[in-house]
């Protein structure tokens, strides 16, 4: 048996690099943008984050945080059925709101 080569060559993935960390395709790098949480990560999810930055087809472009709850009022913290009538007649949201 004998192999036939189409004249192309296949490109490996230089030393030191993982393979999924290369493409040899002749494109623009995909630019990629992550959701998060906070700051700190898990090692598990830094590590995808390494990953991405050391290919050479994606390029991470946008990092977007989660905004922080605010924290609820010392006024609705109180809430007594009085409270919540009151509330539910004089907020025209509410009103619409059925239970």
């Amino acid at each position: 048996m004998s192999s036939s080569n189409t004249g192309q060559q296949q490109e490996t993935a230089p030393l030191g690099i993982s393979p999924w960390q290369f493409s040899p395709a002749d494109r623009p790098p995909l630019r990629v943008g992550v959701l998060l949480d906070s700051p700190k990560l898990s090692r598990f999810f830094a590590r995808i984050i390494e990953d991405i930055q050391a290919s050479n087809f994606a390029k991470l472009e946008l990092l977007i945080y989660r905004k922080a709850p605010k924290l609820p009022a010392a006024a609705n913290s109180r809430r007594s059925p009085l409270n919540s009538l009151v509330r539910r007649l004089f907020d025209s949201k509410l009103r619409k709101r059925t239970l």
